[in-house]
């Protein structure tokens, strides 16, 4: 194991992560920045919202049965049991986006700051004291008399 020497930049210890996955974290931004008009087509897709949502449930044909009791029959006797069929379709209209249109916006004018309250103990004041730091560095100060 080497020793830390004086001047060694890092020194000892883990490279850190932005420089360990370097070439990755390029190769991601690259792929993204190359789709960048494509991705952002799809963000104002979404907030915009209004195009047609479809989705289908589909069941293997030999778990689907129409009538009750014993008179309950298979509904696709005709098709293998293992093979899938469409048994319910739900059309919706999708709503705009709310997620989306906050991201373009952020985008532009950039995210607002948050507010964030620091308090005390009991959600009373910070104390604070004052130090008096020239005081220190004047007692660091060599004498004029020792040089």
């Amino acid at each position: 194991m080497g020793q830390f020497k004086p001047g060694n930049p890092g020194g000892p210890g883990r490279r850190p992560k932005a420089q360990k996955f370097a070439r990755p974290i390029a190769r991601a931004e690259k792929q993204i920045a190359d789709q960048l008009p494509a991705l952002i087509e799809n963000m104002l897709y979404l907030a915009h919202g209004g195009y047609e949502r479809i989705e289908e449930e589909w069941q293997p044909a030999g778990l689907v049965y129409v009538g009750s009791g014993e008179f309950a029959r298979r509904a696709f006797p005709e098709l293998p049991p293992d093979e899938p069929v469409l048994v319910k379709r739900k059309r919706s209209i999708a709503d705009k986006d709310r997620q989306a249109n906050e991201y373009l916006i952020n985008r532009i004018l950039g995210k607002p700051t948050e507010r964030q309250e620091i308090a005390g103990a009991d959600g009373g004041p910070i104390q604070l004291t004052p130090v008096d730091y020239r005081a220190g560095l004047d007692a660091l100060k060599p004498d004029d008399a020792d040089t």
